[in-house]
């Protein structure tokens, strides 16, 4: 996530991360940012997923799968605005 968000740092973007090791104050300010629309990237697990995480303006969904080894990697990606700029 580090990596990202300093390649990134020249773009006006904002990256959070969101886990189930992000501090439960921080996931809070995450969860609230994605719903109102400060938070423009967020990298994290499966926590994305679950109920109660609402996106203001999702555009685009990425997700990787990963069962224990590396060639049993699926990984997903799709657009879910079609008429986003991005």
């Amino acid at each position: 996530m580090q990596t990202f968000a300093q390649r990134m740092a020249g773009f006006p973007v904002t990256v959070k991360g969101l886990s189930r090791f992000t501090d439960p104050a921080e996931s809070r300010k995450v969860l609230e940012g994605m719903a109102d629309g400060s938070v423009d990237i967020v990298i994290g697990t499966h926590r994305l997923l679950q109920t109660g995480v609402t996106w203001k303006d999702l555009a685009w969904s990425s997700s990787t799968r990963n069962s224990g080894s590396a060639s049993s990697t699926r990984n997903t990606s799709r657009p879910c605005a079609p008429t986003s700029t991005y």
